[in-house]
C-alpha cells in the first residue's frame, strides 16, 4: 500500500551464481544445460495508507507467498509469529503505532 512498485529485472544464473545481464538480446552469452534465465516483472505500487491495511489481510498475503514476513513489518507494520505466521495483536499495534508517529501519520 502507497509505495512504489518493484521494477523489472532480468538475472542470468550460470551454475548457481546470479548476475544481471546489461543487454540480454546482444551480448554473446551461451546458455548451458542448467543455466537460468529469470525474468522478474515489474509489480503494481499501492494505494493508501499501508498502516490502514488489516493485519489480517496482511496475514493472508504472506500466508499466499504475496509478500515475506519481512514486508509484513517492514511496510505494513505488522508483526507475525515465526511459527505459526498468526498476527501478533499487540506487537503489531505497538510497531504501528511507533511507525505512524515517526511519519508524522494520524490515520
Amino acid at each position: 500500500g502507497g509505495n512504489p512498485g518493484a521494477r523489472a529485472e532480468i538475472v542470468f544464473e550460470e551454475q548457481g551464481r546470479q548476475r544481471r545481464p546489461a543487454h540480454l538480446k546482444d551480448d554473446g552469452r551461451r546458455i548451458a544445460e542448467g543455466d537460468r534465465i529469470i525474468v522478474r516483472t515489474p509489480g503494481g505500487g499501492g494505494w493508501g495508507n499501508p498502516l490502514a491495511r488489516p493485519a489480517g489481510m496482511v496475514e493472508h498475503d504472506v500466508r499466499c507467498g504475496y509478500i515475506t514476513t519481512a514486508d509484513a513489518r517492514g511496510d505494513y507494520a505488522v508483526v507475525l509469529d515465526s511459527r505459526t505466521l498468526a498476527v501478533d495483536e499487540q506487537q503489531s499495534a505497538a510497531l504501528r503505532s511507533k511507525t505512524a508517529l515517526s511519519a508524522g501519520r494520524r490515520d
